[in-house]
């Protein structure tokens, strides 16, 4: 019974192929206009939980803009300086900002200035942070044989190369009688490890100097996503052959919405044709 039906359905198609063929040409012209108009949410919000008790939280992370951060980092040899990496950000920097359509903003190579306000900040109120046992430390400190071993050590780091925030601080504070506070302070003040010399941002093992930006539009736009993902794709092939052993590594939601959108078409597409 089966048989006949099928056999039926073939001989039906077969004197009229045609019409068979026409309705292929429609069929694939529908799901081809469908897959046109596919429009995928890869908002990192459409995660997040929903709910009163959630509110604050999604109205934080909404006006940190964590959703349009983008992270670049550049490796750092074991023998390159600081004045090489502050030409080599400024330059990343140079080709972001040159992306069509502004698809990036905010960018930011140096964070200038930031530590030398910090330091001279504390350094001009130091007292009203020190106590009585800093005090007894800053004693032996003054002793004839440290004092002796501080004066030389500032000599000879004043005669390396090195940026003007070191040698201000050296020339400030010769005795390192300050150098414990500080030190103490930058543990406390900087959590994530982050290390700064010159306006030059490194990770905390200085195997990487960081340059940051925003997205130039709403990440909601899963084309404009794809389009960035692309071009900044493009500039890592670009970046890394122009400068071997200086490999460029970057990371934004925007990235991940893109792959996610990425990947949902190509497997609706593949399910489609199956």
């Amino acid at each position: 019974m089966l048989g006949q039906i099928l056999s039926n359905i073939v001989v039906f198609w077969y004197d009229r192929k045609g019409l068979f063929f026409l309705g292929l040409l429609l069929m694939l012209s529908v799901l081809g206009f469908g897959l046109t108009r596919l429009q995928i949410n890869e908002s990192i919000f459409s995660l997040l939980p929903k709910g009163d008790q959630f509110e604050q939280f999604n109205k934080l992370i909404r006006n940190k803009k964590v959703i349009d951060q983008v992270v670049f980092s550049v490796k750092v040899p074991i023998d390159a300086d600081n004045d090489q990496m502050r030409d080599l950000v400024l330059e990343l920097a140079d080709s972001l900002e040159a992306i069509d359509g502004s698809m990036l903003a905010d960018v930011v190579p140096l964070r200038s200035g930031i530590d030398r306000m910090v330091y001279r900040y504390y350094y001009e109120n130091l007292p009203a942070y020190l106590d009585s046992a800093y005090y007894a430390e800053m004693d032996e400190r003054l002793q004839p044989s440290e004092v002796s071993a501080s004066i030389e050590a500032s000599y000879k780091r004043l005669l390396t190369p090195g940026g003007a925030m070191m040698k201000e601080v050296i020339l400030n504070d010769p005795l390192y009688l300050s150098a414990s506070f500080f030190e103490h302070l930058n543990k406390e003040s900087n959590d994530q490890g982050f290390q700064m010399d010159d306006g030059v941002v490194y990770s905390k093992d200085r195997s990487a100097a960081i340059v940051t930006a925003i997205t130039g539009y709403d990440t909601k736009d899963s084309k404009k996503n794809t389009i960035l993902y692309e071009k900044l794709k493009a500039l890592k092939v670009n970046w890394d052959q122009a400068h071997p052993g200086y490999e460029l590594e970057h990371f934004g939601t925007f990235e991940i919405a893109a792959e996610n959108a990425i990947q949902v078409k190509r497997d609706t597409f593949i399910t489609l044709l199956i």
